[in-house]
């Protein structure tokens, strides 16, 4: 939920910036309005800079979440393949001469552990690299066409079109006034 002062400075924020998509280009197009050109083109950058994070965000969570699971579990594989690895070799270290069927059998059973663990290591880090080439393919592309850049011209208010305005509504104003004044000192001569 927003705050009454948090509402009102989103309002304010929308009417400050606008964002037009062309959809068959796939251009976004975006212009920022202030009272100062600096903080006109810092307000259309940091919009750029934030609509750009955001889209990326939304475009690539699905598969960033992916990401983090099979890495989550290839880390976790990669310790059990160590520890089995190590067993092992534990194993054949202290057993280098013996050859009883109990020795043999344990041999197996850890080199079956380490077969286990490696298979496992090894399909997690093909769908590790997978995940990773996912978000990639995910991830959007941004090019900024045209660089923000200061506004030499006032974009409002338009002086020729509020001179004109002003032009127009004086002569209709002045026009009005000299018509009712002229009816009103007729309007006075006949009733006296």
């Amino acid at each position: 939920r927003l705050s009454k002062e948090d509402t009102e400075l989103l309002e304010n924020y929308r009417e400050r910036v606008s964002v037009n998509v062309d959809t068959k280009t796939g251009i976004l197009t975006l212009t920022s309005e202030m009272p100062d050109a600096l903080a006109a083109a810092e307000l259309a950058q940091l919009s750029i800079d934030f609509l750009t994070e955001y889209v990326t965000n939304y475009k690539v969570s699905k598969a960033q979440e992916n990401f983090n699971f099979v890495q989550a579990r290839y880390d976790e594989a990669r310790i059990s393949f160590d520890k089995a690895q190590e067993a092992l070799a534990v194993f054949n270290d202290r057993n280098r001469n013996v050859v009883t069927s109990l020795a043999q059998a344990e041999s197996q059973r850890l080199q079956n552990e380490y077969n286990l663990a490696f298979e496992v290591y090894k399909g997690l880090a093909t769908q590790l690299e997978q995940a990773k080439i996912k978000v990639k393919e995910e991830t959007p592309v941004f090019t900024v066409l045209e660089p923000v850049k200061v506004p030499v011209d006032k974009s409002s208010p338009k002086r020729l079109l509020v001179l004109a305005s002003s032009l127009i509504i004086g002569f209709i104003v002045g026009a009005c006034t000299i018509f009712l004044s002229q009816v009103i000192s007729k309007f006075r001569i006949q009733s006296v």
